[in-house]
């Protein structure tokens, strides 16, 4: 990891974390929301504690050790230096970093100079069911190949916080569900190859109609042996299997 700075201040939080940080508060500009006046018996399984819009200059620097936060942190533009289990990535517009709960990160501005980002933090008893059955718990970069819907989200939770407005809550908890799932799936498509990730966009576009095998790979260009070789292999299901559970989990959260 890197050096913390000689100027680099550090203070304690709860007794959980230890933070360093430059004490020139003009490394930075942020409009930070929270939601600090939440009563301890709120039911909500995911919450949003906190939402930022943050502007990072030359000097920026942070280091916090055993994070009591978990965080989906947005780079919008300029990039920022983002370390964690003792891995070093260079965070670039339309990209994401997830900052975990009991771990050791770093963050500095990168080679441009200054990093504009956005930053949600999650909270609540169902997160790390949540981000175990996404495959985020060891996941610390996503590159967005849907960065637009990212940041339309990560807004929306920032809306929320600041304007506070009945049952705000309930609204910034179903964002907190929509983000970690669009996390889950961008990650997904990281690492499955274009053939599958063209089958789930021409899926979710047809939701209401019946695709058989034959029509799928016809629309795909390819053949039905190597379009279900192919969902056997990266998703361990066919392809009519997938677009039934699709069908069913997007009929689920519609009633939600």
């Amino acid at each position: 990891m890197r050096k913390i700075p000689v100027k680099a201040a550090m203070r304690e939080i709860d007794g959980i974390s230890r933070v360093w940080h430059n004490p020139n508060q003009q490394e930075f500009v942020r409009d930070c929301f929270n939601d600090r006046e939440r009563g301890a018996d709120e039911p909500l399984p995911l919450r949003v504690d906190f939402a930022i819009n943050e502007h990072c200059f030359e000097k920026y620097f942070r280091r916090r050790e055993n994070s009591e936060v978990f965080s989906v942190e947005m780079v919008i533009a300029g990039s920022m230096y983002f370390v964690q289990d003792e891995k070093e990535y260079l965070v670039r517009p339309g990209e994401i970093f997830l900052v975990h709960r009991e771990r050791d990160n770093e963050f500095m501005t990168g080679p441009d100079k200054f990093c504009k980002r956005l930053v949600c933090s999650i909270s609540g008893n169902a997160l790390n069911p949540v981000l175990h059955s996404c495959g985020l718990l060891t996941q610390n970069i996503i590159k967005l190949k849907e960065p637009a819907r990212m940041e339309t989200l990560l807004r929306n939770c920032l809306a929320e916080l600041k304007e506070k407005s009945p049952n705000f809550r309930f609204r910034a908890s179903l964002l907190a569900y929509e983000i970690l799932l669009e996390c889950g799936s961008e990650k997904q498509r990281n690492q499955c190859p274009e053939l599958i990730v063209r089958a789930q966009e021409l899926m979710e576009h047809h939701l209401s109609q019946r695709l058989s095998l034959e029509k799928l790979a016809t629309l795909l260009g390819t053949s039905p042996t190597t379009l279900h070789r192919e969902f056997q292999t990266y998703l361990q299901s066919s392809p009519i299997l997938y677009f039934i559970n699709l069908k069913m989990s997007t009929a689920r959260s519609m009633l939600l």
